[in-house]
């Protein structure tokens, strides 16, 4: 994880308030969910993929700790909000069932096919993994 002095206090006060937003995708569905944080207009956008896949995993950390759901579909649309203003970035949902197991699932992000939410062994997983839903996150300015 990046040292706190790293990540610009913007973005760490814009990911907070979107990963309380964000919440609400248990009871709601994951498009209006992504519209509600589009209406958000003091997010901070414009840095880099990697420094926002750090800031959204260092305050999964904090925020997960604190007993606020931070799974991969919520780091994925708050990852997905604050990279909205880059062209090609989606969102994508798979399900994958093993053989005799649990069914799986999991969401990350892209932009223009490289995925910029997860860390590398996460990567590697999903490339194995054929997406169920892909939503277009890009918002024209």
């Amino acid at each position: 994880m990046p040292p706190l002095s790293l990540i610009s206090p913007r973005l760490l006060l814009s990911a907070l308030r979107l990963y309380r937003r964000a919440q609400q995708v248990h009871a709601t569905p994951i498009e209006d969910v992504y519209q509600a944080l589009l209406m958000d207009r003091r997010v901070a956008t414009g840095s880099e993929p990697e420094n926002i896949r750090r800031t959204v995993l260092f305050m999964a950390r904090i925020l997960g700790g604190l007993g606020l759901d931070t799974s991969c579909l919520v780091r994925s649309l708050v990852a997905a909000r604050l990279l909205s203003d880059q062209q090609g970035v989606e969102m994508h949902l798979a399900f994958h069932e093993p053989a005799g197991k649990t069914t799986l699932g999991h969401a990350w992000v892209t932009i223009h096919g490289i995925n910029v939410s997860d860390n590398v062994h996460q990567r590697q997983t999903t490339r194995q993994m054929k997406p169920t839903k892909t939503l277009n996150m890009y918002r024209a300015r």
